[in-house]
């Protein structure tokens, strides 16, 4: 015996409100869209509300409405932040996340973006580990690594990772406007959420 009903599946990306809006959403996800795309520069929009209220409801369904039923422009990348709060970094898996969206496009050029971003992302993953960081110090250059030659190595083939990945996404971006969503940050683990959020200052600051 249930005590619920099973919460349904939507199919992300292809799936908007059409028939299962019985909250009355579709009319806020056309408002969204509207905003998304007036928008030119980068900007982060949070969304807030209490809990049980809808909110990852809402936004897988809207990821797909925004294409299919909004008229957008945008291709949304929509990723759940807690499913993935058990690794260290979240780069990765934010990435592949944009990989994903693109391994069926028929623009060849940006699934070969795609998939060189994936491959910085690695990278940069790598050399973080590599210095037995955690946290925010993956990302913010720790001042005294560069005490040792080696270290110093190691921060200039990241910091070179880094700028290939930006100068990579720039591209990216000129050719396909992303609307990157990420759900569930508010069930992740501190550190995670925070190195989250540091990731998407740093990394994806792009017009």
């Amino acid at each position: 015996m249930k005590i619920f009903p099973s919460e349904p599946i939507v199919d992300i990306y292809n799936e908007g409100f059409e028939e299962s809006d019985i909250l009355n959403r579709k009319e806020l996800g056309q408002k969204l869209s509207n905003l998304m795309e007036r928008g030119s520069d980068p900007f982060v929009l949070a969304l807030n509300a209490p809990w049980g209220s809808g909110k990852s409801y809402f936004l897988q369904r809207w990821v797909g409405a925004h294409g299919l039923e909004n008229e957008g422009k945008a291709t949304t990348i929509y990723f759940d932040a807690f499913k993935h709060d058990y690794l260290g970094d979240p780069l990765p898996s934010l990435t592949a996340a944009i990989v994903d969206r693109f391994e069926n496009s028929n623009n060849k050029e940006l699934k070969e973006a795609a998939k060189k971003l994936a491959q910085f992302a690695a990278r940069i993953g790598m050399l973080a580990a590599s210095q037995d960081l955690s946290g925010v110090e993956k990302i913010a250059f720790d001042i005294f690594s560069f005490i040792s030659n080696s270290s110093l190595k190691k921060q200039k083939a990241k910091k070179s990772a880094m700028g290939d990945f930006r100068e990579t996404l720039q591209k990216f971006t000129s050719k396909s406007p992303l609307i990157i969503v990420i759900d569930e940050l508010d069930r992740c683990r501190p550190d995670y959420a925070l190195n989250l959020i540091e990731i998407i200052k740093h990394f994806f600051s792009v017009d």
